[in-house]
């Protein structure tokens, strides 16, 4: 038996009515529980079971990046209670080229997360395709510290982190993936073995 966390969901003043909302203890972000609310009434919500103690905890949508994340202290005898606001998306651009090259991938495609600090949380929306030359434009960044990731056939993923402010649009510039490399690894000792 665990706690209830309670709480409501806007954007610019107004219930969200289909959105996620994620928690986890403070030091096991990979433990995080996702629960999905849709027509939510007034965009309330309501979670029994979650674990007693503090938590972290925020909301997205398919249409809004994530919430600020937010502790929350959970105990027995009481819901505890959170508002969590959803954002405009931010809109960022750049091209996707070849590191040795520096020409386009046009077979590039970029995945936005949702994260907190350094953690990859869950992924945010679908992964977007790159225009021929490279060059992407893609709404749905959150304000703040956010991550995405960069695939490509024949390359590296990419592991890329940007900030951004409200209203602004970000730009990312050139981001420079490099091909996939094969690694063999030789063990030897100078011990004779069997």
């Amino acid at each position: 038996r665990g706690g209830t966390l309670r709480g409501l969901v806007l954007h610019e003043g107004k219930p969200v009515e289909d959105f996620s909302v994620v928690y986890w203890a403070p030091n096991h972000p990979r433990n995080r529980v996702e629960t999905e609310f849709h027509l939510a009434a007034g965009g309330h919500f309501e979670i029994d079971g979650v674990p007693i103690g503090e938590l972290l905890v925020y909301a997205t949508s398919k249409d809004y990046p994530r919430s600020e994340v937010r502790p929350i202290q959970i105990v027995l005898a009481t819901p505890a209670e959170i508002q969590l606001d959803l954002p405009d998306p931010l809109t960022g651009l750049g091209q996707i080229v070849d590191g040795r090259t520096t020409e386009p991938v046009p077979s590039a495609k970029i995945q936005l997360w949702n994260s907190y600090r350094a953690g990859y949380l869950t992924a945010f929306g679908t992964q977007h395709p790159v225009e021929a030359d490279g060059r992407f434009e893609i709404k749905g960044f959150p304000p703040g510290d956010s991550r995405f990731v960069v695939y490509a056939d024949g390359y590296a993923q990419y592991l890329g982190q940007v900030a951004g402010r409200a209203g602004e649009t970000i730009d990312l510039g050139l981001i420079a993936i490099q091909r996939s490399q094969r690694l063999q690894v030789r063990l030897t000792s100078t011990v004779p073995t069997d």
